[in-house]
């Protein structure tokens, strides 16, 4: 179960569930999870795949941080750190 920043919207339309499937698609592709079911909530998801190599935390790094960086560039936004 992965929750969006301060609880806001991960998906915004039916194009961002899709590319967060096909990010998951190529994560399994790389590690050679097994995925068992899902669901995508606005806010949040929920998955639930087996590791049959110790991958998790490197595999969930890479499917998360893609998936932000994509969503991120598909509707322009930025962070900027406060100092």
């Amino acid at each position: 179960m992965c929750r969006g920043d301060r609880r806001e919207e991960i998906f915004r339309e039916d194009g961002d569930r899709e590319m967060m499937l096909a990010t998951l698609a190529e994560t399994v592709e790389k590690t050679g999870w097994r995925v068992h079911a899902w669901v995508l909530m606005g806010n949040h998801y929920h998955m639930l795949f087996q590791t049959p190599e110790p991958n998790l935390v490197k595999g969930m790094t890479w499917f998360q941080t893609t998936y932000t960086l994509r969503l991120n560039a598909k509707h322009r936004k930025r962070h900027t750190r406060h100092h």
